[in-house]
Formats: structure tokens, C-alpha cells, sequence
């Protein structure tokens, strides 16, 4: 039994120690690694780049073509001519070679404004690629400030069970000794030997939880999940939020509500491009050709000429088979959708933000309680852990005691958390994580 109780010991030093190994890292180092690091912010990043490098007047439309070309071409042909005052000309294997090459310019003068709009468009996808980028990032710091309270929670729950198993040690102690004097039957002796194997269990279960827990803020942060590190030793709430405030900041602030929002606008600017394919166009054409040619039989032994050409192409569209009202109508609806999308998101905003600031008030209220509960129980615990020694408490009633300890230590760990995550959730609606991006 003594061994058994020495290995635990041992076990748990060691534990201490690597911990004592390891580095200690911040929210705020945790937050700006994941910004930094995290794939999932590195490709929105890239999106963000690719539509900023979209924003040419080239891409628009408003800039010319420009293209050469050359060709080289020949042949063998056995040639017989018969002219119509009666002579002929009779050439085998005669060769004929053609060299030309030219330089074309084309250029849209006027294409219905269609290439202002375009160039709006761009810019228009450029700001709603941000917007993404924004919200990647919006939600990869929730998950951050998630992802590093639960390991604070998973380590203080991982404390909890240690104090309970030391608990349990003393207590099997205690039991042994009785025993063996003869006070204590062998039932009650091997119950206690039984809860502490179980809470020893429930200490490796949580380091499991823990490993775990470190894992997910790892990948977040863009880190080996092998990377070992520890965290702060307290949950830190704000019991302070103004609900005013947020609220205010939701509309003007809110990353889902300014994207549908720019979504609209993208939809409107679709619009007057469909309005654009009912106007003419007018294009300039221009272009230098070189050209020459040399043949062993026929009427011309060599042909070279080399000029310029230019001209004027104005385009009205007539009829494409109602092609393009039927785009029109369809991109008016595109804007209707767009509309009723930005009202249901800000709808599912609101209602997000007024049942998390429901969860937060209820959540304070709750961890006020158990603050005030939680000396109670431990004090119910000690007088129950001195009356054990002197036998005045049965093992059952003990364990009860510890129980009850345990289970409220955990509810005030996990209230905690339940607040951090109410309050985070508010911050993300109301816009507050990433207010200055």
C-alpha cells in the first residue's frame, strides 16, 4: 500500500517538474502567434493580396491591346500553266515562300461605361475580400481566447483533482493505520484504497483533457502540437461590460452585417454592368503588316508590300435572343436576395447578441453565488477531514464531503470559463476583437 501511495507521489513530482520545463506563454503572445502563424489567416491574406492585385485599369477594360505576329510558311509543287495565247509553262518541284508579320493595336473607346464599372467592381472586391480577412481573423481570435481559457480551466480542474486525491491519500492513510490497530474494518479500509485508485484515474483523464486542450491552441497558433508551454493561472472576466455600448458598436462594427453589406453594393454595380451590355460600342483599330512573297512558277515571281491600317468599329446590339434583359432581371433579384440577406444577418446578429448578454448576466450571477458557496464547502471539507482522523465521521459520510467539495470547486471553475466565453462572444458580435483592423 505504501508503495502504491510513494509511485503516486512520484508520478506526480515528475509532473511538477516538466512542468517547471516549460514556457510560459501570454494571451497577448498566444494572439499575436496566431496572427502571424495560423494557415487559415495566411490564406485569407492572400485572397486579400490577390483581389488588391486585381485593381488595374488594364483588368477594367480601359487600356488598349497590343500584339505582334509572324508567320513563315512554304511549298513544293509541280506546276504546269497553260496561258490563253496559247503558251505554257511546265515548272517541277517549284517552291513557293511567303514570310509576313504585323502589329495590331485594339482599343474599346466606349463600351457602355462598362469598364468605370468594372474598375469599381474591383475595387468593391478588394474591400470585401478585407472583410473576410477581418472575419478569419475575427474568428480565429475567439477560438484563440477559447481555446486558451479551456486550457486554464483543464489545468485548474487538473488542480482541483490533485488537491482531491491528496485528499483521498490522507484519508487511505488514515485507514491503513486504523486497520491495522484494529479500529477500522478491512471493508472500510479497502472503500478508501478503491477511491483513491478512482481519483488517481481521474487525474491521468484530465491531464489527457489538458494535452488535448494545449494541442488545439498549438494549431491555432500555427505550432507543433508537441509544443509544450503553460498558461496564466486564473480565468480573467470582465463583470463590467456595457451593454449600451456593445450594442451600439454592433452595427457599425459587426464583420457578418459589413460584409452582407458590401455584398449589396457588389450586387448594385452588377447591375449598371448589365445596363451597360444594352449600349453600342465604339473601338479603334489599328494596325503595320509587312509581307513577301517568292514563287518559282506563275504569274508573280515575287510579291512585297508592308503598310499600315486603321479603322473605326461601332457596335449596337440589336437582339440576342432577350439574352440580356433576362440578365438584368436576374441581377435585380441578385440585389433583393442581397438586401434580405444583410437584414437577416443583422437579425441573427442581434438575436446572437441578446442571448449572450443573457448568458453573461445569468453566468455573473451564477459565479457570485458559487464564489460565496465555495467557502462554505471547504470549510464543511475540513471540519469533515478532522472529525475522519478522530472517527467521529463514517467513510461514507467522508466521501460525501469530498464529493460535494469537488463538485463545487469544479462549477466554480467551469463558471468562470462560461463567463469568458459569454464575454468573448459579445466582444466578436459587437465587433470590439478586431475594432482597429
Amino acid at each position: 500500500m505504501k508503495t502504491l501511495i510513494n509511485a503516486a507521489c512520484l508520478f506526480l513530482l515528475s509532473g511538477f517538474y516538466a512542468l517547471q520545463a516549460q514556457v510560459l506563454i501570454g494571451l497577448e503572445e498566444a494572439v499575436q502567434k496566431s496572427l502571424r502563424q495560423n494557415f487559415s489567416v495566411q490564406i485569407a491574406a492572400k485572397d486579400t493580396l490577390l483581389s488588391e492585385n486585381n485593381i488595374t485599369l488594364g483588368n477594367a477594360g480601359f487600356l488598349p491591346t497590343v500584339s505582334l505576329q509572324g508567320r513563315l510558311n512554304g511549298s513544293v509543287n509541280n506546276t504546269q500553266l497553260l496561258f490563253l495565247d496559247g503558251r505554257s509553262q511546265e515548272v517541277n518541284a517549284a517552291q513557293t515562300r511567303q514570310q509576313n508579320a504585323g502589329l495590331a493595336v485594339n482599343w474599346v473607346l466606349f463600351d457602355g461605361m462598362r469598364m468605370f464599372e468594372n474598375y469599381k467592381l474591383l475595387e468593391l472586391n478588394h474591400h470585401a475580400s478585407k472583410l473576410d480577412l477581418r472575419l478569419n481573423i475575427e474568428q480565429t481570435l475567439e477560438s484563440v481566447f477559447v481555446s486558451y481559457n479551456e486550457i486554464i480551466l483543464q489545468k485548474k480542474a487538473l488542480e482541483v483533482l490533485h488537491q482531491n486525491l491528496q485528499v483521498s491519500r490522507e484519508r487511505l492513510a488514515v485507514a491503513q493505520d486504523r486497520f491495522e490497530l484494529g479500529a477500522f474494518s478491512k471493508a472500510d479500509f479497502l472503500r478508501a484504497k478503491v477511491d483513491f485508485n478512482s481519483d488517481s484515474a481521474q487525474v491521468i483523464t484530465q491531464e489527457q483533457l489538458l494535452f488535448g486542450s494545449k494541442a488545439r491552441l498549438n494549431q491555432l497558433m500555427g505550432e507543433n502540437p508537441e509544443n509544450l508551454f503553460i498558461v496564466s493561472d486564473s480565468i480573467l472576466v470582465n463583470l463590467d461590460l456595457d451593454y449600451a455600448s456593445l450594442k451600439s458598436s454592433l452595427q457599425s462594427e459587426n464583420s457578418s452585417i459589413l460584409v452582407a453589406r458590401k455584398q449589396q453594393e457588389i450586387r448594385q454595380t452588377d447591375l449598371e454592368l448589365a445596363k451597360g451590355n444594352q449600349l453600342p460600342t465604339l473601338s479603334f483599330d489599328a494596325g503595320y503588316n509587312f509581307f513577301n512573297s517568292n514563287s518559282d512558277a506563275g504569274f508573280v515571281v515575287s510579291n512585297r508590300n508592308r503598310g499600315l491600317t486603321y479603322g473605326l468599329t461601332l457596335a449596337y446590339p440589336i437582339f440576342d435572343g432577350a439574352n440580356r434583359k433576362r440578365e438584368t432581371q436576374n441581377t435585380r433579384i441578385r440585389i433583393a436576395q442581397a438586401e434580405q440577406q444583410t437584414m437577416n444577418v443583422q437579425l441573427e446578429a442581434q438575436t446572437s447578441f441578446e442571448i449572450s448578454y443573457q448568458n453573461y448576466l445569468r453566468q455573473k450571477s451564477l459565479l457570485l453565488l458559487e464564489q460565496e458557496n465555495i467557502e462554505v464547502v471547504r470549510q464543511n471539507l475540513d471540519i469533515s477531514i478532522e472529525r475522519y482522523r478522530l472517527g467521529l465521521v463514517s467513510a461514507i459520510e467522508f466521501r460525501d464531503a469530498q464529493l460535494i467539495a469537488l463538485q463545487a470547486e469544479s462549477r466554480l471553475i467551469s463558471l468562470q470559463y462560461q463567463l469568458k466565453l459569454s464575454e468573448v462572444s459579445l466582444l466578436r458580435i459587437s465587433g470590439a476583437l478586431v475594432k482597429d483592423l
